[in-house]
């Protein structure tokens, strides 16, 4: 079975699966998704506005373990 997501991204770089979650970063919104294939839900997890930090465009993004998820933004690599 496949979900039908009913919101555009505005310029997706990079994409995880942990298992349970997909995680997408956009770096044009900029923001990092956390998706839910079961039911298509997308909740915002970081973004310029929610972290308190300033993101440029956040490319690249990996799993280190279940509850670190790491983000490369334009001149840094931060934890989420």
């Amino acid at each position: 079975n496949s979900v039908q997501l009913e919101y555009p991204f505005e310029y997706p770089w990079a994409i995880v699966f942990d298992g349970d979650f997909l995680y997408v970063s956009d770096s044009a919104v900029p923001a990092i998704y956390r998706i839910d294939p079961v039911n298509g839900s997308r909740e915002v997890i970081s973004s310029s506005n929610s972290s308190g930090r300033l993101m440029n465009e956040p490319r690249g993004i990996a799993l280190a373990d279940e509850s670190s998820l790491y983000v490369a933004d334009t001149n840094r690599v931060y934890k989420v």
